[in-house]
């Protein structure tokens, strides 16, 4: 994976763009500047990221659900003669 960059406006949400190339990043940067002057923009390379590859649930105390089975399991009818 190749990495990527954000333009980031300091001391504002998490960035909203992802760009492909510096250039790109480097373009929306100068063009944000212009339209507000008294901010700053960063350019943020992105190089790597985390991602979890088994999902877990964690409970509250008190709050799991039996271990002898799914409570919401789907219980077939009983069949009428």
């Amino acid at each position: 994976m190749k990495p990527y960059y954000y333009v980031y406006r300091y001391n504002d949400r998490g960035p909203k763009v992802r760009h492909a190339t510096l250039e790109a990043a480097q373009a929306e940067a100068m063009r944000l500047c212009e339209q507000h002057p008294s901010e700053s923009f960063e350019i943020l390379k992105c190089v790597g990221f985390a991602r979890t590859t088994k999902a877990a649930t964690f409970w509250m105390d008190g709050e799991e659900p039996p271990k002898s089975g799914n409570p919401f399991r789907y219980v077939k009818p009983p069949e009428y003669y």
